[in-house]
């Protein structure tokens, strides 16, 4: 049985002990969207796929910085 985390640092560790798993970002053209999923992903808890226009998802990671 897994033990409760205490603080989201816990939690992250928690589940950084797992493959990380495939999500869906629906209409992903929003910065603060785009930040998250890459810091996410990063942390290796998340294998995204941007769901929405191509384009405006690309001009937003530009502008966002992502």
């Amino acid at each position: 049985m897994a033990r409760q985390a205490a603080t989201l640092d816990d939690l992250v560790q928690q589940a950084r002990t797992h493959a990380p798993i495939r999500v869906a970002v629906v209409a992903a053209e929003q910065g603060l969207v785009l930040k998250t999923v890459q810091e996410a992903a990063s942390l290796g808890l998340i294998e995204p796929r941007l769901i929405g226009d191509p384009e405006a998802i690309l001009a937003c990671a530009k502008e966002a910085g992502v």
